[in-house]
């Protein structure tokens, strides 16, 4: 609902550009009419991927509970990527990022690059899964790790931010909503590390 139907569950008129949506409104909906709002505050406290995120906010006066997913969001329109997410820049600490994928798409990904695909961003990672640093933005049963060049792309002009839940995400590169194979520092199997040939350049 929070990263996909939205619209499609008529929530478009509540919509924040930053993906809050008010609690009261998801739990009139039909298929939430045996949820509690307890019952979801102990979903998101539960969530290790920390997929969503609850903000307590005022409206004239009286307090509201607001819910949004942190990301994997295909909604096209209604959101602001820079209202819902940090942009990062020159001077952050995130210069390289990781993404995981299968054996098979690697031969497609080395040549084409990384697609969104139906959704807003390509997901990247810190790091590695078992690393301490990921806790969202890579499969756990990712076979190949390709490493994305982030301060390259900001200094080329494509966007990168962090989700609520630090993930590394980017709408890719103009209309094609790709990254670039160029922007490939290296790619390795998991969880061996063999080195895989990259696309010449």
């Amino acid at each position: 609902l929070l990263r996909h139907g939205a619209h499609d569950a008529g929530l478009g008129d509540c919509l924040a550009e930053d993906g809050f949506v008010p609690l009261a409104r998801v739990l009139a909906l039909p298929r939430f009419r045996h949820a509690t709002a307890d019952d979801v505050r102990a979903l998101v406290a539960a969530c290790e991927k920390g997929r969503f995120e609850l903000r307590e906010a005022g409206v004239d006066g009286a307090p509201e509970s607001l819910i949004r997913a942190t990301q994997g969001h295909t909604i096209a329109s209604g959101l602001d990527d820079d209202a819902m997410l940090t942009r990062l820049d020159e001077t952050s600490d995130v210069i390289e990022a990781v993404h995981g994928t299968s054996r098979g798409a690697w031969e497609r990904i080395r040549v084409d690059g990384l697609s969104r695909m139906r959704r807003r961003h390509v997901h990247l990672a810190k790091g590695l899964p078992g690393d301490g640093q990921v806790v969202s933005g890579m499969r756990a049963d990712s076979t190949v790790a390709v490493w994305v060049d982030v301060a390259r792309g900001i200094r080329e002009g494509l966007p990168f931010y962090v989700s609520a839940n630090g993930v590394v995400l980017t709408p890719g590169e103009g209309k094609t909503g790709t990254v670039p194979a160029r922007l490939f520092l290296r790619a390795h199997t998991l969880p061996v590390g063999e080195p895989l040939e990259l696309a010449a350049p």
